[in-house]
């Protein structure tokens, strides 16, 4: 059998389980050298998952549960399974048993375009639903559990959108009866920090980060802009004090791109960023 015959054969083996329905997606996996990307991945009840071999070495998508056992699936050659229930679904490659991936499939799916925005501003969620279902509700719990926000019709094709304005950091679903779709945490953000640079003694330039409000141990990640690295690079963590100030003294090499960085309680996770300032000699 020719390559080329090989990728039509695979596109469509696992199409074959099942009719596909009118809201139906088909969702993209790239297999790469060692790894599954995305995993895992979410998808609605009836959406077909395209994997498709981007690597120069073979690979197959095992799962047990199902059944799913694919050819051998060579590079730029894809293979396809539609979902037809609910439940989380992990496979493997039975070339290369290290690795790993798996499908989440959800009765209801939620996105947002952003997961970090600024607060009391107006956020367009979206999402699917599965077939048969004409209301969702929109959900939000902001520390004090899940409560519904507003009811929004689905289409003939399941698809909804609903606006939002999270005032706080707020976690959203939807909801369609008993079912509900996984989670999205979207970071509110009301506060903005600026950055300065003074040149001090001995070559050393003293940077300060100013976060407003002003309150104690947020955590702000100084960052410069390294060539060699291919863009922003974190040189320091530092914590505000009770007046929302951060300093940070070091000896940089040259002229400098710098800016600061407002993070989560996590230490990576960004909030807000600084307008950029140049330090460091000429």
């Amino acid at each position: 059998m020719t390559r080329a015959r090989l990728c039509a054969v695979l596109a469509v083996a696992g199409a074959l389980a099942g009719a596909r329905g009118a809201q139906a997606d088909t969702v993209p996996v790239a297999i790469e050298f060692q790894t599954y990307s995305p995993s895992p991945v979410h998808v609605l009840v009836g959406d077909t998952v395209m994997w498709t071999n981007t690597s120069l070495r073979n690979h197959t998508v095992t799962d047990a549960t199902l059944g799913i056992d694919s050819p051998t699936i060579f590079p730029h050659a894809m293979f396809s399974w539609r979902f037809a229930q609910t439940g989380t679904y992990p496979y493997y490659c039975r070339l290369h048993a290290f690795m790993g991936g798996q499908v989440q499939v959800d009765p209801v799916l939620l996105s947002a375009p952003a997961r970090v925005v600024a607060a009391r501003q107006p956020l367009t969620l979206t999402g699917r639903a599965q077939a048969g279902v004409r209301a969702v509700a929109i959900e939000g719990d902001s520390g004090h559990g899940f409560a519904t926000l507003t009811t929004v019709p689905a289409g003939s094709d399941g698809r909804f959108s609903a606006v939002v304005r999270p005032q706080v950091t707020t976690t959203f679903r939807a909801t369609a009866g008993a079912d509900h779709s996984p989670s999205i945490r979207i970071t509110a953000v009301d506060r903005h920090v600026a950055v300065t640079a003074r040149a001090g003694s001995r070559g050393r330039t003293t940077i300060t980060a100013r976060v407003t409000p002003a309150a104690r141990g947020l955590p702000v990640l100084i960052e410069a802009y390294l060539r060699n690295r291919f863009g922003w690079w974190p040189l320091e963590r530092v914590a505000t004090d009770r007046h929302g100030q951060a300093r940070w003294t070091t000896a940089l090499g040259g002229r400098t791109r710098l800016r600061a960085v407002l993070v989560e309680r996590d230490g990576w996770t960004p909030e807000t960023v600084s307008p950029v300032v140049l330090a460091g000699r000429r």
